[in-house]
């Protein structure tokens, strides 16, 4: 957050926030939604992801 401040305000150069975009929100979705689904099947890759 610091670095940013410090770019715009000092060196003036924008910065692009990538989380405002449309498929930032879908992509954040997308692997939670996988992450939730893939920590619950019970074989080994899988059964690490779970606490």
């Amino acid at each position: 957050m610091l670095y940013v401040y410090i770019a715009q305000e000092y060196l003036k150069k924008p910065i692009k926030n990538l989380l405002y975009k449309p498929l930032a929100t879908k992509v954040i979705l997308v692997v939670v939604v996988l992450f939730w689904i893939l920590r619950n099947i019970p074989f080994y890759p899988f059964n690490i992801l779970a606490p």
